[in-house]
């Protein structure tokens, strides 16, 4: 899992763990054009071996070269391998290294200020947690393991929960309903975990870590796989956290990230549910608490997931890892209010996909995937062929009528770098908003008809007429 730290998002990640702000506004009225999904698309994966039966993963900057590489945590071999990335797509010599048993995520983090990348490891069966200090090399020292406060730890996350300026180590417990919160001694070493306790049987497989409220500190977040919800605790400032507020998810919830889908500057959830083959979105309010859960489907048994904007167009798209179908990714392109149309699938190159991270692996701007591929015990790269140009739809216009000099609110997709708008077929003065908004005033000698928005990559014409009125 990606630099699961509540920090300053590195240009180049898309995090399923860190604040990543989209831009996009809601529409008014709902019109019959459809939207483009030809914008996203990747070339056939390569695969890369790894150890035995991965199960998470996580991707960051190991070795200083400023190029991608890969960690996964390995059931089979209890260990985490090392995919150092060539920075044109390709990765170099695997390594391993020994951890707990039975590592379900890793994350990475400087948990001891050299500027170095350390890797952290959750292992379910042994009871904690591993930390391997990074040389700077792509290379770890000796795992050094420190025990939670638990049973089953699933998932673990970085970020600096006290205030101190250190990075300090939160996990999730799986059956034992909690979380174990280990601070940071200032050097990368951990004192005795503390105890935060949720529902009972809530199942807790996963976290983020991410300020809900806006008031400076990291909250957090926990997907309940056995509950199907999401449980919200709000840090009080200090390294201590308020009860957990408890929002219903669906079943089986094991993910989840967190982004601002919809351009209000609210950070927002979503979740991955395994249980009934959907993502929930849970809207947020920017005060800590959240909407009424929306759901959307994506393939057979998703375990994982990640976020970001995969078409360029200014909208944060969803990718899920989906563990039972042959081999694939769901990717759900947003939208920018919040939804998302359907679900696109591509090939992973392996059966059993259990992780998926969204990076720009070959150094040409937009975002590529790489997949664990759990039975296949290999890791899938597909990178990305879009070109960033989608041409523009138009969703909707308020108001439908109006006199000359009225201002119109044109919403849809793809608006970023627009040369033209016409009303019947006259020019008229505009201002792009966002890639996915634009305002324009009816203009003198225009006359009833479809209102057209021009770009470089096409022109879009309203799928309803506009009304001159006098």
């Amino acid at each position: 899992m990606l630099l699961k730290i509540f920090s300053t998002l590195l240009p180049t990640l898309s995090s399923r763990k860190a604040r990543l702000i989209g831009f996009g506004l809601a529409s008014t009225l709902a019109l019959s054009a459809a939207p483009v999904q030809a914008q996203i698309g990747f070339a056939p994966a390569q695969t890369f071996g790894v150890g035995d039966t991965p199960r998470g993963m996580t991707i960051g900057d190991l070795d200083g070269d400023g190029t991608l590489d890969i960690v996964t945590a390995n059931l089979g071999n209890s260990a985490l391998s090392a995919l150092l990335g060539n920075g044109n797509g390709t990765f170099g010599t695997l390594q391993n290294f020994p951890v707990g048993s039975r590592p379900y995520v890793p994350t990475l983090a400087d948990l001891n200020g050299d500027g170095n990348l350390d890797a952290i490891s959750a292992n379910t069966t042994s009871g904690n947690l591993s930390v391997l200090t990074g040389r700077g090399n792509g290379t770890f020292a000796t795992a050094v393991n420190y025990p939670v406060n638990g049973t089953f730890p699933a998932d673990v996350a970085a970020g600096d929960l006290d205030g101190d300026g250190d990075l300090d180590l939160i996990s999730v417990n799986r059956y034992s309903d909690n979380l174990s919160l280990l601070s940071n001694n200032g050097n990368g070493t951990f004192g005795a975990p503390r105890n935060l306790v949720l529902p009972s049987r809530s199942g807790p497989s996963a976290l983020a870590i991410a300020d809900f409220e806006g008031d400076g500190d990291p909250d957090l977040v926990t997907a309940n796989v056995f509950s199907g919800s999401v449980s919200v605790l709000l840090n009080n400032g200090n390294g201590t956290f308020a009860a957990p507020q408890n929002y219903p998810a669906a079943g089986g919830t094991s993910d989840v990230v967190v982004g601002d889908l919809e351009g209000d500057g609210d950070l927002d959830l979503v979740t991955a549910n395994r249980g009934v083959d959907n993502v929930s979105v849970l809207l947020g309010n920017g005060n800590g608490t959240f909407g009424a859960t929306r759901n959307f489907a994506v393939g057979d048994y998703p375990v994982a997931i990640a976020i970001g904007d995969l078409d360029e167009d200014g909208d944060l798209d969803v990718i899920t890892a989906n563990r039972r179908d042959a081999g694939n990714v769901s990717v759900l392109p947003g939208n920018g209010n919040g939804t998302f149309t359907a679900a696109l699938t591509f090939a992973t190159g392996g059966d059993g996909a259990t992780g998926v991270e969204a990076g720009d692996f070959d150094g040409d701007g937009d975002l590529d995937l790489a997949v664990a591929n759990g039975f296949a015990s290999n890791v899938g790269v597909l990178i990305n062929t879009g070109d960033g140009t989608a041409a523009p739809v138009i969703d909707s216009i308020t108001p439908r009528r109006g006199p000359v000099g009225t201002e119109v609110t044109i919403t849809g997709t793809g608006f970023t770098g627009t040369t033209a708008v016409t009303f019947g077929g006259v020019g008229a003065q505009f201002t792009v908003i966002s890639g996915t908004q634009i305002t324009a005033i009816v203009p003198a000698g225009a006359t009833s008809g479809p209102i057209a928005v021009t770009t470089a990559a096409g022109t879009a014409t309203s799928a309803r007429r506009f009304r001159v009125t006098s």
